[in-house]
């Protein structure tokens, strides 16, 4: 399930992605014969083509995180990917004049779009990481222990939902 989407969406965003690298000059040109503004878009779209496929798993991976009730974690991934590192290395690389005296590389926009695309990576490698630590059988008993509860005769008839209408039993008469 959790594998299978994220697979699928860096494939179908690494296409995208690809699209998107090659008809970088097409891109730009679309909307300005100014060859300055041209080279500056195609530079970007090739940074952002890294985002769109980062951005397109940590989709899919919020998806299952919520499914299963995480968005508590999930929130904290986001907060983390984009304040502490996202924005912070895209302020590095962009700007020239910093906080405290601190100097940038001055990248301009191309460093704001690293900084972002960097921020999403993260937040994508970090949703990875909560979604491989699921414990997937826990989960599902738990789903099924919740049905079993509410509408005994729509539950699962699988192993897994057997032990959890046990534990649903259990619980019941403990209260």
């Amino acid at each position: 399930g959790a594998r299978v989407a994220a697979v699928s969406c860096a494939a179908c965003l690494s296409c995208v992605a690809l699209a998107l690298a090659l008809g970088r000059h097409e891109w730009a040109a679309a909307f300005t014969d100014d060859a300055s503004v041209r080279a500056g878009v195609s530079r970007a779209v090739l940074v952002n083509c890294v985002y769109v496929v980062a951005d397109g798993v940590q989709t899919a991976l919020s998806g299952v995180l919520k499914g299963v009730g995480m968005q508590a974690q999930a929130g904290k991934v986001v907060v983390f990917s984009y304040f502490a590192v996202g924005l912070p290395v895209g302020g590095i690389l962009a700007f020239d004049h910093l906080p405290a005296g601190a100097r940038g590389l001055r990248l301009g926009v191309i460093g704001l779009c690293i900084g972002m695309a960097i921020g999403t990576a993260c937040h994508m490698a970090l949703l990875a990481v909560l979604v491989s630590r699921i414990d997937w059988e826990s989960e599902a008993s738990r789903i099924a222990a919740g049905l079993a509860k509410a509408a005994p005769e729509r539950a699962p008839r699988t192993a897994a939902a057997k032990r959890a209408r046990g534990y649903a039993q259990l619980a019941s008469s403990d209260a």
